[in-house]
């Protein structure tokens, strides 16, 4: 899980026009695989946190993963409704997630759970494998999940999904929501 070329160009692309991450959650600790150098140290850093600070404006990257092995803020299994009392608490403006929920099974306990965590107003961001990527999580997740998900009906406004191929970082289709009963 990490930030690569093709999710940092998509996070370039929504924070245009001075757009900030604010408070922002990733789900999962995120490496950085984009290879980002901190100017302040001349380094490229293991995880992704000094990236969306400098790079993004985000003004604090709070993480979430079951496991301790990547020093995570919160822990808490995202199949399961939140219990961490202090991520409870916790709204955030931006919501990252960038490669975690294919690995998640209760998917719709996940979702309903970030939905929750995000402020009125805020954005959740998912860049997620569309299709054909065998052998990795349990999900290959169809752009039907996101429009059903986030609809209006359900409380959300604003939605966008791209469809990137995994060979060209820069090549990008709008996908747009069939009408009513229609298919792609």
């Amino acid at each position: 899980m990490g930030i690569t070329v093709s999710s940092y160009n998509f996070l370039k692309y929504i924070t245009r026009g001075n757009k900030i991450l604010g408070k922002t959650l990733t789900l999962g600790r995120q490496n950085d695989h984009y290879g980002w150098i901190n100017t302040e140290t001349g380094t490229i850093d293991k995880y992704c946190e000094p990236m969306l600070i400098k790079e993004f404006n985000a003004s604090k990257v709070d993480s979430v993963d079951v496991s301790d092995y990547e020093n995570a803020t919160y822990l808490q299994d995202l199949n399961k409704p939140w219990t961490c009392k202090e991520l409870v608490k916790q709204k955030y403006q931006s919501i990252l997630d960038l490669g975690t929920i294919e690995h998640v099974f209760n998917v719709t306990q996940a979702l309903d759970s970030i939905a929750n965590a995000c402020e009125i107003d805020g954005q959740i961001i998912h860049v997620q494998n569309h299709s054909d990527f065998c052998g990795h999580g349990f999900w290959q997740f169809s752009a039907e999940l996101f429009f059903s998900w986030y609809s209006e009906k359900n409380g959300f406004k604003d939605l966008e999904i791209f469809i990137a191929p995994n060979k060209n970082p820069n090549l990008w289709f709008r996908c747009l929501k069939p009408d009513e009963g229609d298919r792609c």
